[in-house]
């Protein structure tokens, strides 16, 4: 775990059960550039607490009691082993959808700073999951985010043996996740109890993937959309919830400072950008073989002067395009806007390396 991170990788753990948390938070403890541990938080996504220790538990799992190991409070010499040192303060953990818990170990809770999304919370993605995710970054380097499967609706886990009433569909967790790696400290993910030959119809399985793809999606406000005029009504509906940003035809026809100011914006967000050109987005009479086309959009010139200012800024990494339609073009029309496109964008590059030569 710590190897992995050096190397700037991000590690996702498939974790058999939840006694493997101490060992995720010693590998991020220790993945530092030095012997100083890093202050490592914890967002752990379970129906239970396990936050028991010996003398609160009714049942005697060690299973329900790896968050309490993890602070501290129990069980110093199996902390110790696993290479959790120090242990982590109770601050720096914060349950997301817990609703189960034993007497004892919810009076131990309630004595400590340990804070709470709900399962509410995350069913309208409420902004106390911002307000939590910034508290919790401000206080360490890193955090692991854990989930325990039992934490989803009873129908997404029939093959778990501690499912509890009341939780999360596997998409609206996903959604809350979503919400929670937008943040720059997220180091790692673990998903543990998966009911391996338990999930005939691989509900669970596909709960997982749920989540995984959660992780592993671009945030929506890091998508800045071009000479976009063609949406279903449904479609239209779906981006107009999500932080996706435009830059119109009009926009780019008259090299709006409207352009400039997004590139900006994007390019504080990110640390590196791909620009995509569908060949649709241009007028249909410089695509007349695309069987997708639609009125109203800029030239390939005009479009090639939008990508010129857009490849001056240092972030653009990648250029693709997308729908040629081959084949479908004997005058050539389609591949002479493609080569403008390209002649905008290695105008950006220059003009940019100039730039970079001058200061």
């Amino acid at each position: 775990m710590a190897s992995q991170r050096k190397r700037g990788l991000f590690t996702i753990g498939l974790l058999s059960n939840c006694n493997g948390l101490m060992g995720m938070l010693a590998g991020l403890q220790k993945s530092g550039r030095d012997w100083k541990p890093l202050r490592v938080g914890l967002v752990y996504c379970d129906a239970h607490g396990d936050f028991n220790t010996p003398e609160t538990t009714l049942s005697g799992m060690l299973g329900g009691m790896p968050v309490a190991v993890s602070t501290g409070l129990c069980l110093s010499r199996l902390r110790m082993e696993c290479g959790l040192d120090p242990s982590l303060p109770t601050k720096y953990v914060t349950m997301l959808g817990l609703r189960d818990l034993d007497p004892l170990e919810r009076e131990l809770m309630d004595r400590t700073e340990v804070k709470h999304i709900t399962v509410e919370d995350m069913k309208i993605l409420s902004p106390s999951i911002d307000l939590e995710i910034k508290r919790l970054s401000s206080l360490v380097d890193l955090i692991y985010v854990h989930v325990d499967l039992d934490v989803l609706l009873p129908e997404e886990v029939p093959g778990h043996n501690l499912r509890v009433e009341g939780g999360p569909s596997s998409r609206e967790l996903a959604d809350a996740l979503a919400r929670i790696f937008e943040y720059p400290k997220m180091a790692a993910f673990g998903v543990a109890s998966y009911p391996a030959g338990r999930d005939p119809d691989r509900k669970t399985l596909k709960a997982v993937h749920n989540l995984r793809k959660s992780i592993t999606s671009l945030p929506t406000k890091y998508v800045t959309m071009l000479g976009l005029r063609d949406l279903d009504p449904l479609e239209r509906e779906l981006m107009d919830r999500t932080e996706v940003k435009h830059i119109t035809v009009e926009d780019m026809k008259i090299l709006s400072p409207s352009i400039d100011l997004e590139i900006k914006r994007l390019s504080s967000l990110v640390d590196l950008i791909y620009v995509h050109v569908d060949l649709d987005v241009l007028l249909p009479e410089e695509v007349p073989g695309h069987n997708l086309r639609v009125e109203g959009g800029p030239s390939s010139r005009e479009l090639a002067d939008a990508l010129a200012r857009i490849f001056e800024y240092p972030k653009m990494a990648a250029f693709g395009v997308a729908s040629y339609p081959a084949g479908r073009d004997p005058d050539r029309k389609t591949l002479k806007a493609v080569h403008n496109l390209i002649r905008g964008v290695l105008e950006g590059l220059k003009n940019r390396d100039k730039r970079q030569r001058l200061g």
